[in-house]
């Protein structure tokens, strides 16, 4: 989700929600998300196994 100072990633584990948040807007989404897939292996996810979901503006 596009933010107005950069990207929010939320990232939904059972009960659990981890929320993954950037300051650089100048930064593409591809950019992003290659950070995102960085954070996921981390914290023990293997990004292949996540799947993106965009939500509408104002969701």
């Amino acid at each position: 989700m596009k933010e107005k100072d950069g990207y929010r990633f939320i990232l939904y584990r059972g009960e659990q929600k981890i929320v993954f948040k950037t300051s650089h807007s100048e930064q593409t989404i591809d950019e992003m998300v290659e950070l995102f897939k960085d954070f996921l292996l981390g914290i023990g996810f293997h990004p292949d196994n996540v799947k993106a979901y965009f939500p509408e503006e104002g969701e």
